[in-house]
């Protein structure tokens, strides 16, 4: 059975130009969500958190690759990107406030994946490691809606500039940024350099 790589399957979310913005459409999507808040640099929470997800979609994988019995609709996938969403309370999202910052890291999943599976996966999980967030996931649904992207490369520290940019961009095409600010992360910062990070900048416009 062929994989499935959502990178490729929706092409349009995992890829940007550096130096030209654009405007895509972005289809309704199934993700599964851990929220917190605060400074993603010194947060405990944040870290947790990110490894209970991706503990989860990684043991979900191969749980489901080995079982016999398979769910209704069943494939089996590359793991995608993780993304996220960050905002602040009341006010417009600043980048250098990251102590008032309220966070989503999240994942694709399959339609597949339900409650039930996510459960197992993470009873699986408890028989070999401790972390507290592993149940405090939850499945969201976001809808369809127009966003504009572009690419940062670099530390994630320096994406204001690039933030700036893309905001620059929409003023220009007559619309407005509304929604939260979200971050997609192509490769893994335990094994490239800062300057050779790759983001992927959405504001969602209207």
């Amino acid at each position: 059975m062929e994989k499935i790589d959502f990178k490729k399957m929706y092409k349009a979310l995992y890829s940007a130009s550096e130096k030209k913005a654009e405007i895509i459409d972005v289809p309704e999507l199934r993700y599964i969500v851990f929220d917190g808040k605060g400074d993603p640099n010194t947060s405990i929470e944040f870290q947790e958190k990110i490894e209970a997800m991706y503990s989860i979609v990684y043991t979900l994988k191969f749980m489901l690759k080995f079982d016999k019995e398979k769910p209704k609709g069943y494939f089996d996938y590359v793991v995608p990107p993780f993304e996220s969403l960050w905002w602040m309370d009341n006010v417009e999202f600043d980048s250098k406030q990251p102590d008032k910052w309220q966070w989503s890291i999240m994942m694709i999943i399959a339609d597949y994946i339900d409650d039930k599976l996510i459960k197992k996966a993470i009873t699986e999980i408890k028989k070999k490691k401790t972390n507290k967030s592993l149940d405090l996931y939850r499945i969201e649904k976001i809808k369809a809606h127009k966003c504009a992207k572009i690419m940062h490369i670099g530390p994630y520290n320096e994406v204001e500039k690039t933030i700036l940019q893309l905001n620059d961009f929409v003023k220009k095409n007559n619309l407005t940024v509304c929604g939260k600010h979200h971050e997609t992360y192509l490769n893994d910062p335990r094994r490239n350099s800062p300057e050779k990070l790759k983001t992927i900048v959405r504001h969602q416009i209207n």
